[in-house]
């Protein structure tokens, strides 16, 4: 066994906790944002899950 499957296995267990971070992130602001304004809430959730999908599909090109 190589350094390198390790390595690899490593950098993917650290992607995925940085994208539970930001969905623990989007989640909480969207959650405080409705104990203000239930509507408000909608539109921002919205708003952060476009910005997600731009950040995912620029980080692929």
């Amino acid at each position: 066994m190589s350094n390198q499957s390790n390595t690899g296995g490593f950098a993917r267990l650290a992607d995925l906790a940085l994208d539970g971070a930001a969905i623990g992130g989007v989640l909480a602001i969207t959650h405080g944002v409705d104990l203000i304004y239930r509507p408000a809430a909608f539109i921002i959730g919205g708003l952060l899950l476009l910005a997600g999908a731009w950040l995912a599909a620029r980080k692929g090109a």
